[in-house]
């Protein structure tokens, strides 16, 4: 099959946004089910509330489990929620 030089990559890059999109958005129900805000996603808010002892665990494991080499994956969630929020009173 013949590729065109870069359209195979805006089709990957556009699904890509899509999904992330999309779970973002479960994550963000799941919060609100669990009495946190409907406009913060899960992990954002397990990195607000570093220093409770359960949330410590909630966001460790969600760290290993969906930045295994980096880490971090709460703290980045927090920042893009903060990021969107800024980018929402423009």
């Amino acid at each position: 099959m013949w590729r065109f030089a870069g359209s195979g990559s805006a089709i990957y890059s556009g699904v890509c946004g899509y999904l992330l999109g999309v779970l973002s958005g479960v994550s963000q129900l799941i919060n609100a089910i669990l009495g946190g805000s409907p406009l913060q996603t899960f992990s954002a808010r397990a990195y607000q509330n570093m220093g409770n002892s359960a949330w410590d665990i909630i966001r460790r494991l969600l760290d290993v489990i969906l930045s295994p080499r980096t880490g971090g994956h709460c703290k980045n969630s927090f920042v893009r929620n903060a990021q969107a929020a800024k980018d929402l009173i423009k």
